[in-house]
């Protein structure tokens, strides 16, 4: 999964590049007096079968915020503003991949959670959120703030692409503590609609590594690593999402209140609004 931010905004800056200034249009002109004999970057856009290799050089002696270039198969020498480069000069594979652990294109409506304890959050057909299996109301507000932890979820190293069976217990995945799996409702047929899985998480402890928790998507190859404060806001137990509030209703619906308190007893009555 690549960075889209990161590269739509480097090709941004590409496109609006300008010419600062020409320097030859020699076809035998020395490219290495230019570092375009073996330049320290080279770009190719590619497009339908055809491609635009730009080669960047040296900076300008007098302007080293400037520097040489060109387009290959073209004799044009010119110099142009290095600050344009600077998201593509020096980056390694890895500052291209997508630093998010989950990116959601649908609607989540359950949350399958095997931790301590094994249960889910479901979303019902009124907007309200249940704790399953025992059916207790969900706090929305504390369901909408775990899709958001993980879809925040910054990976802080790329710590291995290709993990097999034998490497998992390294990362300490061969047991996860915690599994989370999105799911987002698909109907199949009128009146029917099943679950089906977005992504499913998998995160592991490992000895050696006390500030960070290594972490698998179970549709990717690779094992991840996030910031340990970041996975300790995670839940658990299912009671931790159940509904705090007692009760919600309106002021219309109550007619009267009685008190009991030490050995005492007072008696509101609603005569109407504000009364």
């Amino acid at each position: 999964r690549a960075d889209n931010a990161r590269i739509d905004e480097g090709l941004r800056k590409l496109e609006a590049l300008q010419v600062s200034r020409f320097i030859s249009d020699d076809p035998k002109a020395d490219l290495e007096e230019f570092g375009l004999a073996s330049p320290a970057l080279e770009l190719s856009l590619g497009q339908a079968g055809s491609a635009t290799v730009l080669q960047f050089g040296k900076p300008l002696p007098t302007a080293t915020n400037q520097i040489y270039a060109r387009r290959l198969g073209q004799s044009s020498l010119f110099s142009l503003d290095s600050a344009a480069l600077a998201s593509w000069r020096g980056a390694s594979v890895n500052d291209f991949r997508d630093p998010h652990l989950v990116t959601l294109t649908q609607p989540v409506t359950r949350i399958d959670i095997h931790g301590q304890e094994e249960f889910a959050l479901e979303l019902q057909t009124n907007g309200a959120w249940r704790v399953l299996p025992d059916d207790f109301p969900a706090d929305k507000a504390l369901v909408e703030d775990l899709v958001s932890a993980l879809t925040s979820m910054q990976i802080v190293q790329f710590a291995k692409d290709v993990v097999n069976a034998p490497d998992l217990p390294e990362f300490g995945l061969a047991s996860p503590i915690t599994q989370y799996t999105l799911k987002t409702a698909r109907s199949d047929s009128p009146g029917t609609a099943t679950n089906l899985t977005m992504v499913e998480l998998d995160f592991g402890l490992a000895t050696n590594a006390t500030d960070k928790v290594y972490v698998r998507r179970m549709d990717e190859s690779a094992v991840y690593a996030v910031a340990a404060p970041e996975f300790a806001k995670l839940p658990s137990k299912p009671w931790q999402m159940r509904d705090r509030k007692f009760w919600t209703f309106s002021e219309n619906d109550v007619a009267g209140l009685t008190i009991r308190q030490q050995g005492k007893r007072r008696e509101l009555v609603r005569e109407g609004p504000h009364r």
